[in-house]
């Protein structure tokens, strides 16, 4: 359950002061709430959210149901799950803008462990537009992974960047820009998905990864700064 609560300075039709929203509010503890709400604050709007799932049901609020400042909608689910994204704007906390912004402030990448564990990199306009297809074409329910078949290891996408960046031409030079680090916790070698549902919903991704890092490479060069104590997040372990 959660709630939200706004004023409404010019009003509402019906004279409500305030609109409460309700997420879940068919379910055990939020019934209690909506239907405490809707009887102690009748000068609010309550709106129920809810998908109305296994555990939830409409029976539960039947007593005020019919009351004037109450009113249910049931919510639409729609699941995505993607591959690891990458982009502008993303704090460099991540794998890619940290190792980016490592190297254009002249600092070693740090790589937990082997530097082995794989990862699959969507381009952030890639999974925007695989959002606005779910949005048109996906049906309520359904799960829709959102994946890449592009795959790399950490070490890998190190030395691609340290190219890119530094201009190495050699290994050995390469390897002055790596510092490897203990690894996290937990830290999967890999999580590849399989995407054929949406594939099947006309969607694949476009921007190709030589296109996507440079631009990616361009506007951290710039903007890096955009948040405040952002050296922070260049640590090997953040906090």
């Amino acid at each position: 359950m959660s709630a939200a609560c706004w004023e409404e300075p010019w009003g509402l039709p019906g004279g409500f002061a305030k609109r409460v929203l309700v997420t879940g509010g068919a379910g055990f503890i939020a019934s209690h709430m909506i239907v405490s709400l809707v009887e102690d604050y009748p000068n609010y709007m309550i709106i129920n959210l809810d998908k109305l799932d296994y555990c939830a049901s409409l029976k539960n609020l039947e007593t005020i149901s019919n009351k004037q400042n109450y009113k249910f909608i049931q919510f639409p689910v729609v699941i995505t799950r993607s591959s690891n994204v990458y982009g502008p704007h993303q704090y460099p906390e991540k794998v890619i803008p940290k190792f980016i912004s490592l190297l254009q402030h002249n600092r070693k990448c740090c790589i937990h462990g082997s530097g082995l564990q794989t990862r699959n990199f969507l381009y952030a306009t890639d999974v925007v537009e695989a959002f606005l297809t779910v949005l048109k074409k996906g049906k309520p329910g359904e799960i829709y992974n959102i994946g890449t078949n592009f795959e790399m290891s950490v070490v890998q996408l190190a030395k691609e960047l340290i190219q890119l960046i530094k201009e190495t031409n050699s290994e050995s030079e390469m390897e002055n820009w790596v510092d490897y680090v203990n690894d996290r916790p937990t830290n999967d070698m890999r999580y590849p998905m399989k995407s054929e549902k949406i594939h099947g919903l006309g969607w694949r991704p476009k921007v190709p990864w030589k296109e996507g890092i440079k631009k990616t490479i361009e506007w951290y060069r710039e903007n890096f700064h955009n948040w405040k104590n952002v050296e922070k997040a260049l640590e090997p372990f953040p906090v």
